[in-house]
């Protein structure tokens, strides 16, 4: 799947998309202009990207639902406390940068879970001969 960056993506090019479809390129799209701040050289003004990449983290954490949001928003300033307290990472915005990044996971798994990404189960084979096979090697169990 192709995201931008530039801003390329107008409501033409979602005809034929699905809503699920949709939300998902915006959440993608959301993603990888946070991987490029982040991928942004320190260079010495920390304060603005500092600020650049935590509005970015706040935006995708404001897409999600409001019960989501408090749930994580708990998880990162757990993690910022924790990573502060055993001064595993020097710096005043590392710890703050990481526990962030719980805000990536719950997305992720958010957007496997709601668009049904994931799927663990096979409802039936493809064709009757890799049917057989899958039954007759214990892949997977016949329900009759």
């Amino acid at each position: 799947m192709q995201t931008s960056y530039g801003g390329g993506s107008t409501p033409g090019n979602f005809t034929g998309m699905s809503l699920d479809g949709i939300f998902l390129l915006h959440f993608l799209n959301a993603l990888e202009r946070l991987q490029v701040y982040l991928g942004e050289g320190t260079g010495d003004n920390e304060e603005d990207r500092w600020m650049k990449v935590n509005l970015q983290f706040q935006y995708l954490l404001h897409l999600l639902p409001r019960d989501k949001q408090k749930r994580i928003n708990k998880l990162v300033d757990d993690r910022e406390r924790e990573l502060r307290e055993n001064k595993e990472y020097s710096g005043t915005y590392t710890p703050m940068y990481l526990a962030r990044m719980q805000i990536i996971t719950e997305i992720v798994g958010y957007l496997t879970s709601s668009l049904d990404l994931v799927h663990e189960d096979v409802v039936a084979a493809l064709t009757p001969r890799s049917r057989d096979h899958a039954v007759s090697s214990g892949e997977v169990i016949e329900i009759v």
